[in-house]
């Protein structure tokens, strides 16, 4: 019989629903290689419903499982017409076995040597946290390990996971079969990365775990693209749903907002002059700010229309943010809320009609510097001494600007 590969019997957990199958359906899968896994098989309650044909060749299909007693059970050929005679079982070979995750996931953290720890992700199958890579202090991105036997599931167990991190992680599967490019791509353009365990961790016949090149090797374009270079001094850089920031040899990852995007063009441009519509346009990749008080600085009726249908659907995500205890999501609906509403108010007067010669400077410039403020916040908590720099060298008026005393080289 053919010995599997290390990448076969990775690809195996792609092919069992449920992870759960009689001990003659795992031998049959594995073959010789059966040893060597059923480690982490554990028996359950569950009796199979079928089982592999036992003659060899025989006619390869599932014998259905009759059980007429506890100590009468028969395998029963299903093939029109009959091809193999009804053979005898007992309720051991009908007991269901299943892969102990926990198991699984303690052995694949470890071997990548990340700090093991299990959450059950109750809402996607298959699907759990099994533990915390930290390459250096301040710096800790969770694993996710996933175990679908569809492209599709898989699809949605990572669009799940990308919609409810806003820090990079690492998501793992047995094989790269069910990971599409435009799904790699998705991971990647946030900063979080794909690793399939058939490329980088050997499975051994032994049974145990091994990386099969060293983990910072594994996971160098990972990282070079989350951590800063260690001669980085000065960084205030956004990457995915974060913003990475490093000052006085303090690293941290802070939740994004328009208020961390205003300071990041700030630190860009020291010395520069800018009104509070000129930083928001920027901001917004418009090609130039409008003028103050003009019609095209106003929302048009379908703008408006847009940024109202957007408050009742951040309303509703609120309601969900709440429901989950999402603290971080919560706070940054508080503000996008706040800030749309003030936006909603630069358009309209009080009575709710569009505004159409009114100078807005200055809601313009309240509309930023309580997104800056609100960006100090989240510093303040993270990184007091790059709060009390930005604190002291952030002008925040009718013109806003980042004048320092001594001139830091930030990376953004």
């Amino acid at each position: 019989m053919k010995i599997l590969t290390s990448h076969q019997r990775w690809r195996v957990l792609e092919s069992v629903p449920g992870l759960a199958a009689s001990s003659a359906e795992w031998r049959k899968r594995l073959g010789p290689e059966y040893d060597a896994v059923k480690s982490l098989l554990i028996p359950t309650r569950k009796l199979a419903s079928s089982v592999p044909c036992p003659v060899v060749p025989g006619c390869g299909c599932a014998h259905a499982v009759i059980i007429h007693s506890p100590d009468d059970i028969v395998g029963a050929c299903q093939c029109a017409p009959r091809r193999c005679e009804t053979i005898k079982l007992t309720r051991a070979d009908v007991v269901v076995y299943e892969v102990n995750r926990s198991a699984l996931g303690f052995a694949i953290a470890t071997a990548l040597e990340s700090k093991p720890e299990e959450m059950v992700i109750r809402d996607l199958p298959m699907t759990s946290l099994i533990g915390v890579y930290s390459p250096r202090a301040d710096f800790h991105f969770p694993l996710y390990l996933t175990i679908q036997i569809d492209a599709d599931d898989f699809r949605h167990v990572a669009d799940a996971l990308l919609a409810r991190n806003d820090k990079p992680f690492i998501l793992l599967a047995p094989t790269h079969d069910l990971c599409k490019p435009e799904c790699v791509e998705l991971l990647e353009g946030v900063d979080s990365c794909f690793l399939a365990l058939s490329d980088v961790i050997l499975w051994a016949s032994d049974g145990k775990f091994a990386p099969k090149y060293p983990v910072k090797e594994i996971l160098s374009e990972f990282l070079h693209g989350v951590l800063p270079c260690p001669e980085d001094e000065y960084v205030f850089r956004k990457q995915g749903k974060t913003w990475l920031t490093v000052y006085d040899g303090v690293s941290k990852n802070l939740i994004d907002s328009s208020g961390m995007a205003y300071i990041a063009h700030l630190l860009k441009n020291p010395g520069q002059e800018f009104t509070a519509a000129t930083l928001r346009a920027i901001v917004a990749g418009e090609d130039e700010a409008p003028i103050p008080g003009s019609a095209r600085e106003r929302l048009d009726a379908q703008a408006l229309k847009e940024y109202k249908e957007r408050l009742a659907d951040i309303d509703e995500q609120k309601t969900e943010a709440k429901g989950n205890n999402d603290l971080a999501r919560l706070g940054a609906l508080d503000e996008e809320r706040e800030l749309l509403l003030i936006e909603v108010g630069l358009a309209t007067g009080l009575d709710g009609r569009t505004r159409h010669a009114a100078d807005d400077s200055e809601r313009a410039r309240q509309a930023a510097s309580i997104a800056i403020h609100r960006a100090y916040k989240s510093i303040k908590k993270e990184n007091p001494a790059l709060w009390h720099h930005l604190s002291n060298c952030l002008n925040i008026g009718m013109f806003l600007s980042y004048s320092p005393e001594h001139q830091p080289i930030w990376k953004t």
